[in-house]
């Protein structure tokens, strides 16, 4: 008995101590990054079958014409097994950033000799100095710009381009390396939602944190009481077989965002896919939704520039008056053409919960002759709309508004749509889209690309990109075969 009790002593010092071990490089990453990426750089080389690729080909004859000739045959050593640099590509890499200005890589340690030994070929390169000990740890540059300090269990290379000095940068890797966990990134709420992301590159960041010109778009949809550090958004992307998904979500901070949260949630049905057979052989890109004209009306007039936009479209249709009685399934196609030199002919499809408009269309025929624009009828509640030489066709059948500059297919529905595979998607959705990549690469491949070129346009399928929720969206790159490696097919 008593020997079973050292034992399971012995057994939880040893995975205390592990478990401290494996985040001594996670707790580099500082509190207030304003990004952090996880890359497992061990999967991606083995889904990509890197080894083997045009790329590990290319980068040896890269190394062949730079390398000192004395120590190739090292260096091409590193390549065939990175793990013999000293680092553990088994555990995942940390990139970040401070501000918008400082950049920094973590990394776990495997063997600190032999990461040592790389560096000091490195230094016979003229690529790096000589470790010199500071703070308890060995720190040096790299092509004189990167900063790296390391120790038995973290390697920390740290950048600042613009801005700070290099003593300075220096400094803060040290502070970094030396930092408690819970003065870290790792004792956030950020990092618990960056664990729980599962692709082989993962991406978190707290909107407070973007440059206003990039989140100026967002702020105007959002309430002017609401702090945009009271969103994070985590993003991953995932390589599997036969395609690629990239997957966002974006999380509340704060009760009031997670109520704003919860309320685009409820207002958003999924799509019952009522237009999904409306889907025509010239269709490219077809986008999908299920959406109370109201809350779009609400949330388009938060933008100046379509306000200014459904006041112009005032003087022909009431176009408030149109999208307040949509109630239920949108569908928008966008169909072939010459990609480069047109631009693509578009229908639209929305169900009503009324049809009152209509009651105002002989005014709207009058009215909108001071402005140059007619309006003929073509049958019972269809009617071909001229602007500035242009030809718009809209109406209203079963209910259903349809506008657009092309002409329906009157075969519709009794073909097989493209879109029937991804039906049970699509119904699972509040948001769907997808995109028929297969005419863009068509038209790519008359353009005589080169072979790679070739046989990358001749593997792609579709993107599609789906909202289950109001906070999450992924979109998927898909390929001509399901079974092919697409992390492969890059390189």
């Amino acid at each position: 008995m008593k020997k079973f009790h050292l034992i399971s002593m012995l057994l939880l010092v040893v995975g205390v101590f592990c478990s401290c071990t494996n985040k001594d490089y996670q707790k580099a990453i500082p509190a207030d990054a304003s990004l952090v990426m996880r890359v497992e750089f061990g999967d991606i080389a083995q889904k990509a079958e890197f080894q083997k690729s045009e790329a590990m080909k290319t980068l040896e004859q890269s190394l062949e014409a730079a390398v000192k000739k004395g120590d190739l045959e090292k260096v091409k050593a590193y390549l065939d097994d990175p793990t013999e640099m000293g680092l553990d590509f088994g555990e995942p890499a940390y990139f970040f950033m401070v501000g918008m200005e400082t950049f920094g890589l973590t990394m776990k340690v495997d063997d600190e000799g032999a990461l040592k030994d790389f560096i000091t070929l490195l230094q016979q390169q003229g690529l790096a100095t000589k470790p010199v000990e500071k703070d308890g740890l060995m720190c040096g540059t790299l092509i004189d710009e990167i900063h790296y300090s390391y120790d038995a269990n973290a390697c920390l290379l740290m950048a600042s381009p613009q801005g700070k000095g290099k003593s300075t940068t220096s400094r803060m890797a040290r502070e970094l390396m030396n930092q408690k966990e819970s003065n870290s990134f790792l004792d956030t709420d950020g990092f618990d939602r960056l664990d729980d992301a599962d692709g082989d590159v993962s991406l978190y960041t707290n909107v407070g944190n973007l440059p206003k010109e990039m989140i100026a778009p967002l702020l105007r949809l959002l309430p002017n009481n609401l702090d945009p550090k009271d969103l994070d958004v985590v993003a991953d992307l995932k390589f599997e077989n036969g395609k690629a998904t990239l997957k966002g979500r974006v999380y509340g901070n704060s009760s009031e965002a997670k109520k704003i949260i919860k309320t685009a949630d409820d207002e958003l049905d999924n799509i019952d896919g009522v237009f999904l057979d409306k889907v025509s052989d010239k269709m490219m890109v077809w986008i999908g939704a299920n959406l109370k004209g109201s809350w779009v009306l609400e949330r388009l007039k938060a933008d100046a520039s379509i306000k200014e936009m459904l006041f112009m479209m005032e003087r022909a249709i009431d176009i408030e008056q149109m999208l307040k009685a949509v109630d239920g399934d949108l569908a928008i196609e966008l169909q072939q053409g010459e990609l480069r030199s047109s631009e693509p002919e578009y229908l639209a499809y929305a169900q009503l919960k009324n049809t009152d408009f209509l009651e105002d269309v002989d005014y709207w025929k009058k009215s909108m002759k001071d402005y140059g624009i007619t309006m003929s009828a073509l049958a019972k509640d269809q009617y071909q709309l001229s602007i500035d030489g242009e030809s718009y066709v809209w109406g209203v059948e079963d209910k259903t508004l349809f506008m657009g500059s092309a002409e329906a297919d009157r075969e519709q529905g009794k073909k097989e749509s493209i879109l029937k595979p991804y039906a049970k998607e699509i119904k699972e959705s509040k948001f769907f889209l997808f995109f028929n990549l297969e005419p863009l690469a068509q038209e790519e491949l008359n353009r005589h690309p080169s072979a790679a070129e070739k046989k990358m346009l001749e593997a792609l399928k579709a993107v599609v990109a789906k909202a289950p929720s109001a906070s999450e969206m992924s979109i998927t790159v898909m390929l001509q075969n399901e079974d092919e490696n697409f992390l492969k097919q890059l390189f």
